[in-house]
């Protein structure tokens, strides 16, 4: 029986550190299916190292799937904010044109200011194209973002239309805006479209299984 697993990987140099989670994911042979999500964070605010999470399944959902080897990662000019890595990704995928999207990955550095910031994909066409979901929480409040997140996913993304959620911080430590407040972000990335249409509003047989 297929159980789910979490593999984490720990170096003071996030790329280095991104390559071992790919050379893990190829050493393993997993399957696309078994891939969950991926998450990146530091171990600690101040001088951390990077420390990635692989979430996934012990065996793939497609037993006649073939390894996922040619999965790799995009880094983006961790000197510059979040909005512009964000237009510097979607401009990636334009020039790359289909491509399978794996998740994305932001986590800030307190060293120089840095904001990580990676786009994991393989060069496998999906038919799909990909969008970009950012929310940003000016009042340092995470479970109202949580919750802003959650609605969204409920209200217009079906399970099997979503690939990734991420959730990071303006900057470590998370320097306070001109109010006083922490900012936060979540991205969801998913296949429902640019302007999804609200499920209820959708013609299908049943309503699709919530996201919690």
């Amino acid at each position: 029986m297929s159980q789910v697993k979490v593999q984490h990987f720990m170096d003071p140099n996030f790329g280095k550190n991104a390559d071992l989670a790919i050379k893990f994911i190829s050493d393993n042979e997993l399957k696309r299916d078994q891939i969950i999500s991926l998450c990146q964070q530091e171990t600690q605010i101040e001088e951390g190292n990077s420390w990635i999470s692989l979430f996934y399944r012990t065996e793939p959902v497609d037993p006649n799937s073939t390894p996922f080897d040619e999965v790799q990662y995009k880094k983006f000019n961790n000197m510059t904010k979040w909005d512009l890595q964000i237009k510097e990704m979607k401009d990636f995928i334009a020039n790359q044109g289909s491509i399978n999207v794996v998740g994305v990955t932001h986590t800030p550095r307190n060293n120089m200011g840095l904001k990580n910031f990676l786009l994991w994909f393989s060069k496998t066409v999906n038919p799909t194209p990909v969008q970009f979901k950012y929310m940003k929480e000016e009042k340092g409040n995470m479970h109202d973002l949580i919750k802003r997140a959650g609605k969204y996913l409920n209200d217009y993304i079906s399970p099997h239309q979503l690939i990734s959620i991420d959730f990071f911080e303006e900057s470590h430590p998370n320097e306070k805006n001109a109010d006083g407040d922490q900012v936060l972000y979540c991205c969801i990335s998913h296949t429902a479209g640019d302007e999804p249409t609200h499920i209820d509003q959708r013609q299908i047989a049943s309503l699709p299984a919530k996201i919690f």
